[in-house]
């Protein structure tokens, strides 16, 4: 063949056939790792949502607010866990949605669902500076109990949240659990029932059930409930401001079990508003 020859055209069609069998076949690999990689993140995703819908029906967290004689609220978070094995390396972080709120631990305690007896921690779950690698474990079907003091620098309304991060199925993945609750005017005021009725004047009344007066007055069980009962509600908050109204009973149904009561304060009527509408808007 000369210089000037050209190669025949059946080499040039081979040539070209060989190359599109290997882009072909290059096709046909990413085609396959792709559906893998596409199988393998849907099992992922599976097994993630399986592991967050087992956690979320087997681990409870609970909220209570108890106002203390002294400044300052209690605050009781109990996290259950039902599964039957621990639960390693748990982080949990609380926050309120305003910065007048600040808290600080009061005790930890874990205790078997089966038994009474506690063990004590130093430490709060919730204090990830103190604990090793900044989580705890979670004991099988056991309680944790942590008891926070929460103060405010005036009595205020605030929502706050309160989320567990477990170690997810896949590496470096973590399923959050969460639980939401509210810190109310109610919660922040002491309760005081007076020896004499209150003969001051009323400012605004409302009715309610006996079984709703109970809870917001925390009448003890011992106490008759009659016309006349008067009881302190009283706040003490960071900066020294007091609140206190005075709550009468004016008029008692026996056949309701309904009651009518009247508010009666001296100082801020602004607070005292606030903490009706709050009572309004939680339907009591």
């Amino acid at each position: 063949m000369g210089d000037n020859e050209q190669p025949p055209m059946q080499d040039k069609n081979a040539t070209l056939q060989a190359l599109g069998n290997v882009a072909e076949g290059m096709q046909s690999t990413f085609t396959s790792i792709y559906a893998s990689f596409e199988k393998n993140l849907q099992m992922a995703q599976s097994a993630t949502g399986l592991f967050e819908q087992a956690l979320k029906n087997n681990i409870d967290i609970e909220t209570q607010l108890e106002p203390k004689e002294q400044e300052g609220i209690q605050l009781v978070v109990t996290i259950t866990n039902h599964v039957k094995i621990p639960l390693p390396g748990v982080q949990c972080s609380i926050t309120f949605q305003s910065d007048q709120v600040h808290w600080s631990h009061l005790s930890t305690t874990q205790q078997p669902l089966s038994s009474t007896t506690s063990t004590t921690h130093l430490f709060s779950i919730f204090d990830t500076e103190s604990l090793e690698d900044g989580s705890m474990e979670l004991p099988p079907l056991s309680k944790h109990i942590e008891v926070l003091n929460i103060k405010t620098d005036r009595p205020i309304q605030c929502n706050a949240t309160i989320v567990l991060h477990f170690p997810g199925p896949m590496p470096e993945s973590t399923v959050p659990i969460e639980h939401v609750f509210g810190i109310y005017l109610v919660d922040q005021l002491s309760r005081t029932l007076l020896s004499e009725p209150y003969q001051g004047k009323s400012v605004c009344e409302r009715s309610c059930s006996m079984d709703t007066l109970g809870l917001l007055l925390q009448v003890p069980p011992t106490q008759t409930i009659k016309p006349g009962l008067s009881t302190l509600l009283k706040s003490n908050t960071m900066d020294g401001f007091k609140m206190e109204i005075i709550c009468r009973i004016e008029e008692l149904d026996q056949e309701t079990r309904m009651v009518k009561i009247s508010f009666c304060t001296a100082e801020s009527n602004e607070l005292l508003s606030l903490l009706i509408h709050e009572l309004d808007m939680l339907h009591w």
